[in-house]
C-alpha cells in the first residue's frame, strides 16, 4: 500500500490527459432529398423514370433504398451523387395496376433521408 500513492501521483503525470466527449455526436455532413416528378405514371410492361435530387455541399458516399414498389418492378439506380439522379422503373405485362406509395430513403454518413411518393401503375391503352 506504500507504493499506491506514489505509484498514482507519477502516474498522473506521465499518461496524457483525458480527452473529453464532444457535446453532441458528428453524423457526418447534412444533406437534403427531394424527388420529382411526384407522382409518375408507368404503362404495365412499361418503363418511367423520377429525378431524385440531393443537396449537399460535401461530397459523402450516399446509398438508396427503394420501399412499396411492387415486387416485379426493377428499378435501375446510378451511382448517388450531389445534384440530380435520374432513377429509373420498369416492370412487365403481368404487374399489377394501382397505385403504390414508394418509399425512397437516401443514407449519407450516418444521416438519412426520406420521401414518399405515389407511383401509378396503369393497363396499356386498348389499340383503336
Amino acid at each position: 500500500m506504500r507504493f499506491l500513492l506514489p505509484v498514482v501521483f507519477v502516474l498522473q503525470f506521465a499518461l496524457p490527459p483525458a480527452t473529453t466527449a464532444p457535446s453532441a455526436p458528428f453524423y457526418g455532413p447534412d444533406f437534403a432529398v427531394r424527388v420529382s416528378p411526384t407522382r409518375p405514371t408507368m404503362v404495365q410492361g412499361g418503363s418511367t423514370s423520377f429525378d431524385l435530387f440531393i443537396d449537399s455541399s460535401q461530397p459523402i458516399v450516399f446509398s438508396l433504398k427503394l420501399e412499396g414498389i411492387p415486387p416485379a418492378v426493377r428499378p435501375d439506380i446510378p451511382k448517388l451523387v450531389p445534384g440530380i439522379n435520374t432513377i429509373t422503373l420498369s416492370c412487365p405485362p403481368n404487374t399489377p395496376n394501382g397505385t403504390y406509395a414508394i418509399q425512397v430513403t437516401v443514407a449519407g454518413g450516418q444521416n438519412q433521408q426520406t420521401q414518399t411518393f405515389a407511383l401509378d401503375i396503369t393497363p396499356p391503352k386498348p389499340a383503336q
